[in-house]
């Protein structure tokens, strides 16, 4: 269903959006952050146009609250709000997300301090980079979304891990 997998697409396309940018050699900034905004924006409003269009059951629950105006859509937001307070208070995910989270930093900081030439090629850090920002669409979109951060932080960190180990000499056991 289109409204269960909403929360997923609208941040996956910023992310794919980053990742396409910073791999031509762009830096973050106001304007591209902005055009990164734009195109989300837009394949969401087309996310949501083609489920209010389809009508009936197989609409979703955004199809719905979309086509019966904006109160619902509030009513809604508010409920996942709602939902991701509880999570992140209370959750066993969000702990996961702090610790990924931190890791990830703390791996990137030594790792780019302690080991000769850059930790990360051009490719992998336009990944990290677009997974950072994936990381904070899935905990904005999503309906659970600690769940999904710390679910996508995990990738991010076992990035950072092996780059280590793998500089480190350490990845030659590993084949």
């Amino acid at each position: 269903r289109l409204g269960a997998n909403l929360g997923g697409a609208m941040a996956a396309v910023p992310a794919m959006v980053i990742v396409l940018l910073a791999r031509r050699g762009w830096k973050p900034n106001a304007r591209g952050l902005a055009i990164v905004a734009l195109v989300t924006l837009v394949f969401t409003a087309g996310l949501f146009a083609a489920d209010t269009l389809r009508g009936g059951a197989s609409q979703s629950h955004m199809g719905r609250a979309v086509g019966s105006g904006a109160f619902n859509l509030v009513e809604v937001m508010q409920r996942k709000l709602a939902l991701n307070f509880m999570l992140v208070s209370g959750s066993l995910w969000s702990r996961l997300l702090g610790l990924s989270l931190v890791g990830s930093a703390a791996l990137l900081w030594w790792g780019n301090r302690r080991l000769p030439g850059k930790l990360l090629t051009n490719e992998e850090a336009a990944a990290a980079l677009g997974t950072c920002f994936g990381i904070a669409g899935a905990f904005a979109f999503n309906d659970s979304g600690v769940v999904a951060a710390a679910t996508c932080s995990v990738y991010l960190w076992m990035l950072f891990a092996l780059r280590v180990l793998l500089r480190n000499g350490l990845g030659d056991h590993i084949h």
